[in-house]
């Protein structure tokens, strides 16, 4: 029950629900107020990027642990908002990383495996690698008791961006990747990121009206907004103009190019809006644009427009006073909405 209380990601809501002597439908588990109060508390929680105590849960028992988690969780893939999800697994991979450091060697092995990774510690013989030199103490050495098999490493490697983590820069030996105890908790808190991830597909296709409407609530709090909101007509003027002059001239610049592209990464253009309008300025043929559209959505977020100071000295835009084209473009949105 411990073990369920802090890492609750480990478990299937239905096979936890049973052990609870539940036996409904699963749906109207998630829909139930308690619930609804416990998903609330812990988006909430990852909203404002609240981190707890090793020592706490969000939930007073391991089965409202188990119940926020899961339902916090359906809410998020119900929302359509990539952007809440995505805070959600970070804050739910913070929250194990906390925890891990209180773990023992066999209880980083056992979350390894529930979540798929066939990783084993060797405490009597680890591999042991010359490190770092002193000239007080000599060579220090770096003791790797952690390996697990490369294929395992790759499943969670191959997903991050960060290229500490490519295979070049891990010490591979005999088809297994052998880490130190630090490297291998970032290795599991990462991996825990991608499973929470992961699960929301089971979630995807349940109706679950008020875990919905929670999660959009929710997602509202965010800047990006809710996927699939994008809205052509409300486009900052900047922009517009920008496009327009690439539509007649027929040619866009690097740095008209760069402010369109961040824009519409940031902003949740469907992939065939962005192939439709990098079409229409002159990347031709079809396959092209196709092509494009698809990289810009996949790294574009990583990258901001320029600002309307910017801007404004790069002769891109009229003078507007504002902050830059993403922020005028969410505030039109949230006018709009009322808000």
């Amino acid at each position: 029950m411990l073990w369920h209380a802090k890492y609750p990601f480990t478990v299937r809501l239905e096979d936890y629900a049973r052990k609870e002597d539940y036996h409904g439908p699963v749906e109207e588990l998630l829909e139930s107020d308690e619930a609804l109060e416990l998903a609330e508390k812990r988006l909430d929680q990852a909203l404002t990027q609240e981190k707890n105590r090793s020592n706490e849960s969000i939930g007073r028992t391991a089965w409202e642990e188990v119940l926020s988690f899961h339902a916090a969780l359906a809410a998020a893939a119900k929302s359509g908002s990539l952007r809440l999800l995505r805070r959600l697994s970070k804050f739910e991979a913070e929250r194990a990383r906390m925890l891990l450091d209180g773990e023992t060697a066999e209880g980083l092995i056992t979350l390894a495996k529930r979540l798929g990774l066939r990783a084993s510690y060797s405490q009597e013989s680890p591999l042991t690698i010359n490190w770092l030199y002193s000239e007080r103490r000599g060579v220090l050495p770096r003791m790797l008791h952690y390996s697990m098999p490369v294929s395992d490493y790759l499943q969670v490697a191959s997903r991050l961006e960060d290229p500490y983590w490519r295979l070049v820069n891990s010490l591979l030996l005999g088809g297994r990747v052998y880490m130190d105890a630090p490297t291998f908790k970032e290795l599991l808190a990462a991996r825990v990121m991608l499973h929470v991830e992961d699960l929301a597909e089971d979630y995807a296709e349940l109706e679950l009206p008020r875990l919905s409407e929670l999660g959009r609530r929710m997602a509202s709090r965010l800047e990006w907004g809710v996927l699939g909101e994008f809205d052509p007509d409300r486009i900052p003027g900047c922009i517009g103009e920008i496009l327009e002059r690439a539509r007649v001239q027929a040619s866009i610049t690097p740095e008209e190019f760069y402010t369109i592209a961040t824009f519409l990464a940031n902003t949740n253009a469907p992939r065939e809006y962005v192939e439709e309008t990098l079409y229409s300025i002159g990347f031709r043929p079809r396959s092209v644009a196709t092509i494009l559209a698809e990289a810009i959505l996949d790294v574009g977020r990583k990258y901001k427009p320029y600002t309307c100071k910017v801007l404004l000295e790069k002769n891109l835009c009229r003078e507007c006073h504002g902050r830059g084209p993403l922020a005028i473009y969410w505030s039109i949105i949230r006018r709009g909405r009322g808000r």
